[in-house]
């Protein structure tokens, strides 16, 4: 009986205990809830005026496109006037030949009268003569005839020409005009029609679309199809199933609606917040908002190319009833918002999945690289150890706040080391962070404070150090203000700020991605974008680098600045869908000064730009001021016959001689080398 009782106080302390961690649990997520709905509130009070002061830039651009779309109409105008005027001369001209015809025709039935005539006559020598001259006058008639009807088609012909030259040099002005942006709106119309197209072949009724293109453990687990220890709590289900008030979005995308799941794809989450910052890049990624049968079009730039990856709402789930240390499992297995309904994240991370062949290709990446894929940008990133001589001096500092300022895309790495591990100060190893902002603020106590905000994308776990959530004494309300963040009332939601001195002693690399924008003539700003692709070959085309002589036949490239300028040149290999990440080869570029012959070697004082190394990476980019000369761009591998496709992409801030389609000149083997 002693026995019995002290189980039941036992198991009567238990519930004790786990109402206790019920109600601390739930007091905790109210907390959370009311620190978000102060944040969403200084948020929404953010924006308003921002609004305001978009609606103010907005009214002095629509200005500035009733001016352009008035000179636009003018031209069109004009162009419509000049193919009428060249209809009427055209008309004027086959009028004119009908004249001459008949006037022709005339003649010859005169001649032929005289002809008869003189026949009638001919028994005299003068009627005889008569005839001849009769003859004559038709043959002359008939020529006239001719010439006039020549006449009149060539007429007609350049009259045609200069009407077809006026209406393709309008169409070429409207094309312009429309250009950029009108780039992804006419691809937004396209996968919608293509959108409307799937769904009807769905047929009526309420079911949604299964993909069995990708399901099962070939998705998740690649070709060898090897499952984990936790399958047989998951399941594969249709997100609204679970989640009936399920949509891609409540409201706006936002960094803090991201929560990385049991897959190691950090890289990816991280770079998921940056994007998510900027509506208008989010808007090119998902075109759609509402699907009614499920078919989600999701468009990323793989390859430098925007491809729609058509994926259904299926995730791997858990099963009803789970929990871990306390808190109930439900939603993806992988990556999930923090508002359980949202799934724009889940049909992001199984477009990736899906492309690349399987969930677990997505385990361990470059958040430089998935940056550019979201956004069609150029990857780059910056190993801070070897940046130590520009940390000092403040240079690094600059260069991000400049990358920063003209909206290029931000994210971090910690050192290496296990993602379950963290170093003294909060910060997970081995781990990709997103960088929000890079400010100089001022706490109003006389301090300039080199800061910046960073979200780790576990939704948790934070820097505890200097100006850190828990370093209350040092946040100032002026503080608080410049950087758009209260310590106080952000919880352990995964986002802080820290000193940039901080910053560079606990992470071990900066990914950056520049998102360029194509030049437009009307407004003279943006970047003049040039691309070629080549492959290294083994035994022909695939050098290595420059401490080989056979780097002489690696594909080169010349180009010839016509201004000063600023250059960035990318070399970037290619992939194939399904093919996974695997990047075994290590690459480089070099920009020399060769007098626009080829290199064998790069001496002193040639080089104008090259990678810092060789690393076996996707990308890899250099970037130069650059002057009138021409230079020879040589991307390689490090050791001869590694075989790979590439393309190069050289971005300057003026154009390069030749014009778009013949600016990167390739150069063959009859080209000199030194």
């Amino acid at each position: 009986m002693e026995q019995r009782l002290s189980v039941e106080r036992q198991h009567a302390k238990r519930e004790e205990r786990r109402r206790q961690d019920e109600e601390a649990d739930a007091k905790r997520r109210q907390r959370l809830a009311e620190e978000r709905r102060r944040r969403d509130a200084a948020e929404r009070r953010r924006r308003e005026e921002e609004a305001e002061a978009k609606a103010r830039e907005a009214a002095a651009r629509a200005a500035e496109e009733a001016a352009r779309e008035a000179a636009r109409e003018a031209r069109e105008a004009a162009a419509r006037d000049a193919e009428r005027a060249a209809a009427e001369e055209a008309a004027a001209a086959a009028a004119a030949a009908a004249a001459a015809a008949a006037a022709a025709a005339s003649a010859a039935a005169s001649a032929a009268d005289a002809e008869a005539k003189a026949k009638a006559e001919a028994r005299s020598a003068a009627a005889a003569k008569a005839a001849a001259a009769a003859k004559a006058q038709a043959d002359a008639a008939a020529k006239a005839s001719a010439d006039a009807a020549a006449k009149a088609a060539a007429d007609r012909a350049r009259a045609e020409a200069s009407a077809r030259a006026e209406a393709e040099r309008a169409a070429s002005q409207r094309t312009q005009a429309t250009g950029g942006a009108g780039f992804f709106k006419e691809r937004a119309a396209a996968i919608k029609a293509e959108l409307r197209r799937r769904e009807a072949a769905v047929g009526p009724g309420a079911a949604r679309w299964t993909d069995s293109s990708f399901e099962g453990a070939a998705a998740r687990y690649g070709s060898s199809g090897k499952g984990g220890k936790l399958d047989k709590y998951q399941q594969w289900k249709h997100f609204p199933e679970q989640f009936p008030g399920a949509a891609i979005t409540k409201a706006d995308f936002s960094s803090d609606d991201l929560v990385q799941g049991t897959l190691g794809d950090c890289w990816l989450i991280a770079a998921m917040a940056v994007v998510a910052q900027r509506p208008e890049l989010v808007a090119r990624v998902f075109p759609v908002r509402e699907s009614p049968k499920g078919i989600w079009p999701v468009d990323i730039c793989f390859n430098k190319e925007w491809t729609t990856m058509w994926v259904d709402d299926r995730f791997p789930m858990w099963k009803p009833g789970l929990s871990s240390k306390g808190k109930p499992l439900k939603g993806s297995v992988y990556v999930t918002s923090a508002d359980e309904d949202e799934m724009w994240p889940c049909l992001l991370e199984k477009a990736y999945a899906k492309f690349y062949g399987s969930y677990a290709s997505l385990d361990g990446g470059q958040s430089n690289n998935a940056l550019a894929d979201l956004t069609g940008g150029i990857a780059d990133k910056w190993n801070l150890e070897s940046k130590k001589a520009e940390i000092a001096s403040g240079e690094l500092w600059s260069k991000l706040q400049e990358v920063v300022r003209n909206g290029h895309l931000v994210a971090c790495g910690s050192h290496s080391g296990s993602d379950t591990t963290q170093n003294k100060n909060g910060i997970v190893q081995g781990h990709a962070f997103s960088v929000l902002s890079a400010k100089d603020a001022n706490d109003g106590r006389g301090n300039s404070l080199r800061m910046l905000t960073v979200r780790n994308p576990h939704g948790k776990t934070e820097w505890t150090g200097r100006y850190g959530d828990t370093d209350l004494v040092r946040w100032t309300q002026r503080l608080k203000a410049e950087m758009g963040h209260d310590p106080s009332a952000s919880g352990d939601d995964g986002t802080f700020c820290m000193l940039w001195e901080d910053f560079v002693e606990n992470f071990a690399v900066v990914y950056l991605c520049r998102v360029l924008t194509p030049h437009d003539p009307a407004t003279g700003k943006g970047w003049h974008l040039y691309t070629a692709s080549a492959e290294w070959k083994k035994g022909s085309t695939a050098g290595g680098c420059s401490n080989f002589p056979t780097c002489v036949n690696n594909p080169q490239w010349l180009v010839r600045p016509t201004r000063p300028c600023s250059g960035l040149f990318s070399m970037r290999l290619m992939e194939s869908q399904g093919a996974g990440r695997e990047y075994t080869i290590h690459i480089g570029i070099t920009v020399a000064a060769k007098g626009g012959k080829r290199i064998r070697s790069v001496y002193a004082g040639e080089t104008r730009a090259s990678s810092d190394s060789y690393t076996n990476a996707r990308e890899q980019v250099c970037e130069a001021d650059l002057r009138p000369e021409p230079l020879t761009i040589m991307p390689s591998t490090f050791h001869p016959d590694k075989e790979s496709a590439f393309m190069v992409t050289v971005a300057t801030t003026e154009p390069l001689q030749g014009g778009p389609d013949a600016a990167l000149e390739r150069l063959d083997e009859s080209v000199p080398a030194s």
